[in-house]
């Protein structure tokens, strides 16, 4: 193998130990290097020592003296640095070693400076020292086969050595494969460098305690192998945490049934002082022996540490992807319940504005109850002194009604002045609101009123100042839409339940809702009341009444719904039953 080049890193050697690194296989293949104190070897262009092969990150290891010898440490090459096989981080650098950097294999000899140089001065300059140097290499280089894929192919295929095979195993636990991945493509390596004729890598089940098949190869590509290894052998193994031959199994009870094994190994999957499974081969013949354990209990240790860091990565992955899942549904949670509070707040706030308004109704009408209560002893009075004038009865009947309309205004006032939610009934509800608007005179005397309260009406549950002013926004704009009408003005209110809850009706005989407003009717400061006077101006309404009613219901899980059907135009309020999932409790 003839030598490309020769390079001196460092002209100043305070010490007669050198470290002589050549590339046997690479781009640069052939090249040898002498380092007396440090170098770095990557693909970048500031590296001592360029390797521009695949997989070669730009600082991927270095090299320093240390005391007497010398100290190699991965760069964080992310592909990794191995040497003789296994993956380090940092690691003293034996003499006569093999080094694995991506696709680049290097060929490493701690050397006397004095003895080279003695070779330079014996030989014709610089050539001499490149003769001791192939002459180093040639005689104590370990022969490797490439990967037959290529730089990018398989990590699978025959090793042609034991330490081929413990490298390709390092290498195919530093692969981004799946664990499944790796199990198949263990028992693969490790069957084909032991020349056996099965290979499985075997699991137990915590649960069942009985072992499974992890990965499983055979010799000439059976694809389902059986039978199974003993379990009383996987068991030992497993137990004791030591690797097993048996020599010749054709004799041995624990084989009984297991088909034709002549020879076997089997080593632990071992990760410190834990087995995680164990590694078995077996062959036909009496083939496998003493150097065939040590191989497999060096691929079952190496295997094994590397299995477990793949678990370990996959079991923190799997634990970030639930906490991660886990602080969304909290976060989430969290919204709802600052939403909730929102809601609630609001509902708060307007229950007291409602509770104050019924309050001042209540003051109101106690305040009107008593100059009320002379007018009507004095008509009572005038009408005894006088009876046969009119007049006194007609005042009499008056303030009878205004009387009455008093009273309504004091239960309703009570009642709206109530904050917490109860179980109510919506024909008292309505029955209340139509009384109320008694004291409207268009209403009492223009329009022709239907009242049909349903019989054992389901109460619904909610705070009855809400329900009250959704209902009464509603009779309003009833009674609106019927002073726009020229007809038979007639506003019809019905209750009643059906399998959607329980429901409230207002139906008005008015001009109707034209279908290219229906979307916005629910939009705030919306309104399709005419403007006051002849001659236009400002609207009568302020485009709230529909919105706030749909806003009062919605916390009790009801909603309104329309029906622009003629001759009546109707808006329905429905709302879950007291105790059913459909509101909010």
């Amino acid at each position: 193998m003839a030598v490309a080049g020769f390079c001196a890193l460092n002209c100043s050697i305070p010490e007669s130990m050198e470290a002589v690194l050549s590339i046997k296989a690479g781009l640069h293949s052939g090249r040898t290097y002498r380092i007396s104190e440090h170098a770095d070897v990557g693909s970048g262009l500031g590296c001592d020592i360029r390797l521009p092969d695949a997989g070669v990150a730009e600082a991927h290891f270095s090299v320093r003296k240390s005391g007497a010898g010398f100290v190699i440490r991965d760069l964080g090459s992310g592909g990794g640095t191995f040497l003789d096989g296994s993956r380090i981080g940092e690691a003293g650098l034996p003499d006569k070693s093999t080094i694995y950097a991506g696709e680049a294999v290097l060929y490493a000899r701690i050397v006397n400076r004095d003895a080279l140089a003695e070779a330079e001065s014996s030989g014709n300059g610089p050539a001499g020292i490149e003769n001791e140097v192939r002459r180093i290499y040639e005689s104590s280089v370990i022969s490797l086969v490439e990967d037959r894929a290529g730089p990018s192919g398989p990590l699978t295929g025959a090793a042609s050595t034991p330490l081929e095979a413990v490298y390709r195993i390092g290498r195919l636990l530093s692969s981004d494969r799946d664990l499944g991945g790796i199990f198949e493509q263990t028992v693969e390596i490790a069957g084909g460098a032991l020349g056996a004729g099965r290979c499985f890598l075997m699991l137990k089940d915590a649960g069942k305690g009985a072992w499974k098949a992890g990965a499983r190869w055979a010799a000439g590509g059976n694809a389902n192998p059986a039978p199974l290894p003993p379990e009383k052998v996987l068991d030992e193994v497993q137990r004791t945490g030591m690797s097993m031959l048996i020599h010749d199994a054709r004799g041995d009870s624990r084989f009984d049934g297991a088909g034709p094994v002549g020879s076997a190994v089997c080593a632990p999957l071992a990760a410190g002082k834990k087995s995680l499974g164990v590694l078995w081969a077996d062959a036909p013949g009496l083939s496998l022996g003493e150097d065939h354990l040590r191989l497999i209990a060096a691929v079952g240790r190496q295997a094994g540490g590397g299995i477990e860091r793949r678990m370990l990565e996959w079991e923190i992955r799997e634990h970030s992807r639930t906490l991660e899942a886990r602080v969304r549904s909290r976060t989430q949670e969290l919204d709802e319940t600052l939403s909730s509070l929102a809601r609630a707040q609001a509902r708060l706030i307007r229950a007291e504005k409602f509770a104050a308004v019924g309050l001042m109704a209540q003051g109101i009408a106690h305040n009107l109850s008593t100059p009320l209560a002379g007018i009507k002893g004095y008509a009572q009075l005038l009408a005894a002194e006088h009876p046969g004038l009119s007049e006194a009865g007609k005042i009499l009947n008056l303030a009878s009604k205004l009387e009455e309309i008093v009273d309504t205004l004091m239960r309703k006032g009570a009642l709206e002045s109530r904050t917490e939610a109860t179980p109510l009934d919506l024909n008292e509800i309505a029955s209340g609101i139509l009384s109320f608007f008694e004291g409207d005179m268009f209403y009492k005397h223009e329009v022709r009123r239907i009242w049909k309260p349903a019989p054992s009406l389901p109460r619904v549950r909610g705070v009855y100042g809400d329900f009250s002013q959704a209902l009464q926004n509603l009779v309003a704009n009833g009674i609106d839409a019927l002073r726009e009408s020229k007809g038979d003005r007639v506003l019809s209110v019905e209750t009643g339940s059906g399998p959607e809850g329980v429901f409230v009706a207002v139906a008005d005989s008015g001009p109707g809702i034209a279908p290219e407003v229906e979307g916005r009717l629910f939009t705030p400061f919306f309104t399709t009341k005419a403007p006051r006077g002849q001659g236009g101006g400002a609207p009568e309404g302020t485009g709230l009444g529909l919105f706030s009613a749909a806003k009062l219901l919605e916390p009790w899980g009801g909603r309104i719904e329309l029906d622009r059907g003629k001759p009546m135009t109707t808006f329905r309020i429905v709302v879950p039953p007291a105790g059913t999932d459909g509101r909010r409790r």
